[in-house]
């Protein structure tokens, strides 16, 4: 399932699928955002400035329609006004988190790069791969950056969703990040957006190369309120 909330100063857009469009109503005024600690804090809708009248109807809505959708978890001003989950799924059944993972790996780089273990987002990617040599073949793509990945915009040939041939390919090769670094070229980085999922991969293997920390551990010990574990 994904989710996406669009938030202005009066309403709250969240776009369910196959085709559901729900309209939240938020009063202009929004109480203050508060941020976790171990745990979220729970609230009613009203209180953070949603009808919750709306939000009762988008669950009917999808259990009428039986559609695909398994939970839906709703956080708004550091507060969860929304925790719904639909049959069979209980909360223990593991799911494939997709592209989700992707802003996670941001994340994570965001920390790194606040902690001074990624120097900045302009620094390259192939540096932090020094056994992989440049060689005349591969000319130009040691110029994309940190920034370039994390912008889908590292001018790698890459075969975009549905299909995602390249990811595949990747996957079934002996050397993912080799896989990665050997692709072709074909824009100049940070000229071109093409979506392209090699890309935070090779994020990840950047954020071990630079922490020498698993992305799955630092995301454990930065849930947990400790980044400075980094």
């Amino acid at each position: 399932m994904s989710m996406v909330r669009l938030s202005v100063k009066w309403f709250t857009l969240l776009l369910l699928p196959p085709s559901v469009f729900l309209f939240v109503f938020c009063t202009a005024r929004q109480p203050e955002t508060v941020w976790p600690d171990a745990e979220w804090g729970e609230s009613t809708p009203e209180a953070q400035g949603i009808d919750s009248g709306a939000l009762a109807d988008a669950v009917r809505q999808i259990g009428r329609e039986g559609l695909n959708v398994h939970s839906i978890l709703m956080i708004r001003n550091g507060h969860v006004v929304l925790d719904v989950l639909f049959y069979p799924y209980d909360g223990t059944v593991s799911h494939d988190m997709a592209s989700v993972t992707k802003s996670i790996t941001a994340t994570l780089i965001g920390v790194a790069l606040g902690q001074g273990d990624i120097a900045g987002t302009d620094v390259p990617a192939r540096s932090f791969f020094y056994e992989h040599e440049q060689t005349a073949e591969k000319a130009g793509r040691e110029k994309v950056t940190v920034g370039n990945l994390m912008t889908m915009s590292s001018g790698l040939y890459c075969l975009p969703p549905p299909g995602e041939e390249t990811l595949r390919a990747m996957m079934s090769s002996d050397d993912w990040i080799r896989y990665v670094l050997d692709l072709p070229r074909a824009a100049e980085p940070g000229t071109e957006f093409d979506y392209c999922s090699p890309n935070f991969h090779l994020l990840s293997g950047i954020l071990t190369r630079a922490t020498g920390m698993f992305s799955g551990v630092i995301e454990g010990r930065a849930a947990k309120g400790a980044p400075k574990a980094l």
